[in-house]
């Protein structure tokens, strides 16, 4: 495995320690975090926000698991917070993690926006090594995170920290052969050039991913989206509304046909640490619960 950086007391040997990738990712992020783009973060009117999306997805999963104002989830990546925050009203108590100074700003003056703080801790980690103790967390959530981390070790360090009875949630781009290979051709590239949103060394995951995760957990659930919504910026006078419609579309044909699955560029997977690897699923999931 990659040595990775443990987290220092000072800010200097934690750069010091970084990797090659790491300061990459720490510096692309360092430019694009903005305060304005948190200021546009609106929790409570965001028109992305239904049943067919994947970062709702995954709010439902963590909120079929709270139970009560002790327990603890993980943020990895957190940005500017906004997956932190929606934690935090659910009544988790939440540490979020980045690599990027700013981030951690950002994350928390929206904390404090929307009167979270006494439910947020945000601290500069790497996610290969979490400063955390063993069986920390109820829960880890990973939002477009693993794409930017050395798989094996990150997810070794989310399986260490995870209670027995516990659950790790990553919501990811994912790579799918056939229909990636057609938008990365010349003629696709003309009509639809790739966003030049994301760090050179950003990748979508893809199967040996989900089997370091598959070899790690006792049981792994995933569930596919953006099939066709993910054209959505070839449709004149496009916006949240049409990329709305379009998700609606991809999960109507996706309850209608589940094969369409694996045309999914977006995957919400959920790994589970079981407390008795021997008990059938009914019985873990009453005791995660």
């Amino acid at each position: 495995m990659t040595q990775i950086p443990r987290s220092p007391h000072s800010s200097d040997e934690f750069q010091r320690r970084l990797t090659e990738r790491q300061q990459r990712e720490q510096s692309f992020y360092k430019l694009q975090s903005s305060f304005e783009q948190a200021k546009n973060i609106d929790l409570d009117n965001d028109a992305n926000w239904n049943e067919w999306n994947p970062d709702h997805h995954v709010c439902q999963l963590a909120e079929r698991r709270h139970v009560g104002a002790h327990q603890r989830v993980l943020d990895i990546g957190c940005g500017a917070g906004t997956m932190s925050v929606r934690l935090a009203r659910m009544g988790y108590n939440v540490e979020g993690i980045d690599i990027c100074d700013n981030n951690i700003l950002l994350a928390r003056t929206l904390a404090d926006r929307y009167d979270v703080t006494g439910r947020c801790r945000f601290r500069k980690m790497v996610a290969e090594h979490l400063d955390y103790p063993d069986g920390h967390f109820d829960m880890v959530v990973g939002m477009n995170i693993l794409a930017h981390v050395e798989v094996p070790d990150a997810a070794s360090e989310v399986w260490r920290v995870l209670k027995l009875g516990g659950a790790a949630v990553f919501k990811e781009s994912v790579h799918v052969p056939v229909v990636d290979h057609l938008r990365n051709t010349s003629i696709a590239q003309s009509i639809l050039p790739h966003r030049d949103e994301q760090p050179r060394d950003h990748r979508q995951i893809n199967g040996e991913d989900v089997q370091i995760i598959e070899s790690l957990f006792d049981h792994v659930e995933s569930r596919r989206f953006t099939v066709f919504s993910r054209f959505d910026r070839l449709i004149p006078g496009r916006g949240k509304a049409m990329r709305r419609a379009l998700e609606r579309v991809d999960q109507t044909l996706l309850r209608a046909c589940p094969p369409l699955a694996h045309l999914g560029g977006t995957a919400v997977i959920a790994g589970y640490k079981w407390t008795d690897p021997g008990a059938d699923q009914a019985t873990q999931y009453r005791i995660a619960a």
